[in-house]
């Protein structure tokens, strides 16, 4: 099977100079040998005239055959004269027919009608290839039959042997022409093949590379024919490959960033449910992080029946459908639309997925807020107003009575001033209004300050208060007024819920050129669970509404923000059945 351009080339230019030689030759040596032939039947015809003139002027068949024979001496001739009837009577030459030989019936008829025969071929008389004329003999006058008179025959025959050998000298004067042509063809054919092969190699080595995803070869052809033409509009080619494929790359590392840079978590699928791409949020949310999902179905993933049933309702849909997955530990918000393409036929489907378990639990929270300041409200306005009436209608049988319905007022009337305060307070910190009176803060001060109002409280339910502040603690500036309010809102809590001959500890240290405060209880802790959501607002632990043992939610966020406030962190660790620290670190001074 011929690949090469080169061989094409040279068969190209062999078959067709061997063709042209082949058909000219045979035509050279057809004419060659019919002029050669009728050049030697000419020669023949004017020997045989002179015989038959000098029978016919002379009649001596003796005189005749001697001028033959002298005539046969300059060629290889055979001159014989015949009858009539076309026998022999006599012969001179190379072939000697004896006398009483025959000519055919059909030559022996022409000769009659005054005919010159020319054969070519083999004959009675020979067992080579030669050519015979036979000329007739014509006496004057005319035959009875009113034809003219044929009285005798004379017949030459010559052998074709100098023809062939001269024919036989052109064909191989053709050949080795033909020979030579095909060694200039295959010359022209390598030299042919090298200009035009040459570039068209670089051209495929330059595709092949291209193919291979390198557009940085380049064909270096100057000529100014196709193949040039060809080579630069593949240079152009590659060049423009190469800039749409690295905006391709562009787009698609900045889609992909995009993507792997959400916190919503993103899938896309095949129309048989196989996973083609994920980002990282998406597996974290969908319980596979860690593996490469990619190639997968929806149930070698194991994702939620939610999730397979949604992709279910697309694929029959044909549209976007949203629904919240709701879990024992979260709630994710799932949304899935068909892919399409520049038909709008449907190709695939892209799952957008994002946990919504804050917004669930914040929205929670507020209501349990509403409910709990409701709650609040309600009840020491009702104690109030019972108690407000009592007195007014003088239902207070006593100075005693009279005094504890007062006092009962009074304490629901504070009770209420700490809501409102706590209150105005978180709406401040919301809108960034918080205004710090700075100064400098003595530690030691400080936790004596907080600690002090407890100190009764404490005797009363038998929880041991202890107090450390080492010694040589460094000053800080701050708000000595808020950071007292915190550190009262951490031991409040501590407090509630410490059970009776527990223990609370406050102390402070020295860490990182600042100083550590901490709150330690020997309280019932905090739930693993919760632990994230104990700074939020509105979050409570104990979701019990029992008067006094827990407050509105707002005491540890309005904690958070103060200590930010004074550019520190506030952090809690706790272990459920063994009690609860906070932490607060503010920076030195």
């Amino acid at each position: 099977m011929m690949r090469s351009i080169a061989t094409k080339l040279w068969l190209a230019f062999v078959l067709f100079a061997v063709g042209v030689l082949a058909v000219l030759g045979a035509f050279i040596s057809q004419i060659f040998d019919q002029f050669y032939l009728n050049q030697q039947a000419q020669h023949l015809i004017n020997k045989g005239q002179i015989v038959a003139d000098i029978l016919v002027s002379e009649g001596a068949e003796d005189k005749a055959l001697l001028y033959a024979r002298v005539m046969s001496l300059d060629a290889p001739t055979t001159i014989a004269i015949t009858d009539n009837l076309g026998r022999v009577i006599g012969c001179s030459g190379m072939m000697h027919m004896p006398q009483g030989t025959k000519l055919t019936k059909p030559d022996v008829a022409d000769i009659n009608q005054g005919k010159i025969v020319v054969r070519k071929g083999r004959t009675p008389f020979s067992d080579q290839d030669s050519i015979s004329v036979v000329i007739p003999v014509i006496k004057p006058g005319i035959n009875p039959e009113g034809k003219q008179r044929v009285d005798k025959a004379v017949l030459l025959y010559a052998p074709l042997a100098p023809i062939t050998d001269t024919a036989r000298e052109i064909k191989m004067l053709i050949l080795t022409a033909s020979l030579a042509v095909v060694g200039v063809a295959t010359l022209l054919a390598l030299l042919a093949s090298r200009t035009i092969s040459r570039p068209l190699l670089q051209i495929n080595q330059a595709a092949t590379r291209m193919i291979h995803g390198d557009f940085s070869t380049k064909v270096d052809i100057t000529s100014g024919d196709e193949v040039g033409r060809l080579g630069r509009t593949l240079n152009i080619l590659s060049t423009e490959l190469q800039d749409s494929l690295d905006a391709l790359s562009r787009e698609k590392d900045q889609l992909g960033n995009i993507i792997f840079s959400m916190s919503e978590g993103v899938v896309s699928f095949d129309l048989e449910g196989i996973i083609i791409q994920s980002n990282t949020p998406a597996r974290e949310l969908l319980k596979v992080q860690g593996q490469e999902i990619a190639g997968k179905s929806i149930g070698q993933c194991c994702l939620f029946p939610e999730i397979k049933e949604l992709f279910r309702r697309v694929l029959e849909e044909k549209q976007k459908v949203r629904e919240e997955v709701i879990l024992p530990e979260r709630t994710l918000a799932v949304s899935m639309a068909p892919l399409r393409d520049s038909l709008q036929e449907m190709t695939g489907v892209v799952m957008v997925v994002r946990d919504i378990s804050k917004e669930r639990r914040l929205e929670t929270m507020r209501r349990d807020f509403v409910a709990n300041v409701s709650h609040e409200l309600r009840t020491p306005l009702t104690l109030i107003q019972g108690y407000a009436e009592a007195l007014g209608e003088g239902l207070a049988t006593g100075e005693e009575a009279r005094q504890e319905m007062v006092g009962i007022i009074r304490d629901e009337t504070n009770r209420l001033q700490r809501l409102v305060n706590d209150l105005l307070d978180l709406a401040k910190m919301q809108s960034g209004n918080l205004q710090l009176t700075t100064g400098p803060v003595n530690i030691p001060v400080l936790l004596k300050r907080a600690i002090h109002p407890f100190k009764p409280l404490a005797r009363e339910r038998n929880v041991e208060l202890k107090l450390q502040a080492g010694s040589g603690l460094p000053s800080i500036v701050g708000d000595e007024d808020r950071l007292a309010q915190v550190l009262i809102n951490l031991l409040d809590n501590a407090m509630r819920y410490t059970p009776e001959g527990g223990s609370i500890e406050l102390g402070a240290a020295s860490k990182d050129q600042g100083v550590e405060i901490r709150v330690r209880d020997s309280g019932s802790g905090i739930p693993p669970e919760e632990m994230p959501y104990i700074f939020e607002r509105f979050f409570k632990v104990d979701k019990s509404r029992r008067r006094g043992t827990a407050g509105t939610g707002l005491g540890l966020a309005i904690a958070k923000s103060i200590i930010q406030a004074h550019g520190g962190t506030i952090r809690a660790e706790s272990e459920p059945g063994k009690g609860t620290v906070f932490l607060i670190l503010l920076p030195g001074n």
